[in-house]
């Protein structure tokens, strides 16, 4: 599941940031089931539209172990001529390896590089973060969902969007929730 929102900075949830569209994260407690949350900071450029796609390289020493590709669509609403005219998130999450990875999971050496890209109308992606979620993180998504509430300022700002028939989109924003 993934979620695009109004946003100025990456929450500080997301204990493994930096500038930029790339993240290692140093070696720690990886499993082959290990899952993570990221989230991007999107600037518009041109015709940055609700239609974005984020794909997610994950590399260990150099080797890819991981490719992930998400998209924000809003099926509910008409947006045809909307633009979004301010910086927003996106949040997604993911495993951390794939189903058919060969890859031999080494939790003591190996780092791990998450990679972001746009494929969609050329966002800039200025920052980035990553949380390695633990076992309790994953089966906890009660602990995320609080988590997550307290980490994002929703804008309700009309001037994100250039037409002002989409008020009424904060409404079911606030219900979506980023479990799996």
């Amino acid at each position: 599941m993934s979620v695009c929102l109004p946003g100025k900075q990456v929450p500080a949830y997301f204990t493994h940031k930096t500038k930029g569209n790339s993240i290692s994260i140093s070696p720690g407690t990886f499993s082959a089931s290990s899952r993570f949350k990221a989230c991007v900071l999107l600037t518009p450029s041109g015709q940055f539209s609700f239609n974005t796609q984020v794909v997610c390289h994950l590399k260990s020493k150099g080797v890819l172990i991981n490719e992930l590709e998400y998209t924000s669509c809003w099926h509910e609403v008409d947006t045809s001529d909307s633009k979004i005219l301010t910086e927003h998130l996106f949040v997604f999450s993911g495993s951390l390896f794939g189903a058919h990875s060969c890859v031999e999971v080494d939790a003591t050496t190996s780092e791990i590089l998450f990679e972001f890209s746009c494929n969609v109308n050329d966002e800039k992606i200025i920052e980035c973060g990553v949380q390695i979620l633990t076992e309790e993180g994953e089966s906890s998504t009660s602990k995320w969902k609080v988590q997550s509430e307290e980490a994002a300022e929703v804008s309700k700002d009309e001037s994100v969007v250039k037409r002002s028939k989409h008020t009424g989109l904060w409404s079911w924003i606030k219900k979506l929730r980023l479990s799996e």
